[in-house]
């Protein structure tokens, strides 16, 4: 993992390329998010409460960046997922604690959804659509121009500046729709 890190990422200090290394092991190996459960799974020979108070340093340390190293790991799966076929992009929103949500895009793998860009942002309710907008045009910088992209997003995400958003970047969409949205097709005559 440390030799990939290595690979991937702009050149870190050693400490942090330690520390990333065992947060990534630990998740690997526990298959789950919690700090604790992560940190029974990090090498060393430290007890569980000073693993996890060491990870928890790690991530609250301002100079790690996770949107900035996951950057290069985004692109890479999106190169690759481009070379295989279409690129199904799932976008959606999830509630964290407080009165946070998080703005999520993943790419659709094999049954699991690979995450290649997110926000984190203060609000109650849905999204809005400059924030959706903004997270598109992010997200159009990441994928690589030849890939043929199709946005999935649920009823949040029906706004009509976000879907030309989407069309304006060269892209198709399926968006679910609330049952009091109506669709009207306009067929040109002079075709």
């Amino acid at each position: 993992i440390e030799r990939a890190i290595c690979q991937q990422l702009p050149p870190l200090r050693k400490t942090r390329r330690r520390n990333l290394t065992r947060f990534c092991a630990g998740l690997y190996e526990a298959e789950h998010v919690h700090l604790p459960k992560i940190a029974d799974r990090c090498f060393g020979r430290a007890q569980q409460a000073s693993k996890t108070r060491r990870l928890r340093r790690f991530l609250a340390n301002e100079a790690v960046r996770p949107g900035d190293w996951y950057r290069p790991v985004a692109r890479s799966l999106l190169k690759a997922a481009a070379a295989a076929g279409p690129v199904r992009l799932l976008i959606d929103t999830l509630h964290l604690t407080g009165e946070r949500r998080l703005l999520v895009a993943a790419v659709a793998f094999r049954r699991r959804a690979l995450p290649v860009l997110w926000r984190v942002h203060a609000t109650s309710g849905v999204t809005g659509q400059d924030l959706q907008r903004c997270f598109v045009h992010e997200l159009a910088a990441l994928v690589p121009e030849e890939a043929e992209v199709i946005v999935i997003g649920d009823g949040e995400f029906h706004c009509v500046s976000l879907l030309q958003a989407v069309q304006k970047a060269g892209w198709t969409y399926c968006v679910r729709l609330h049952a009091d949205t109506f669709v009207r097709a306009f067929v040109r005559e002079d075709v």
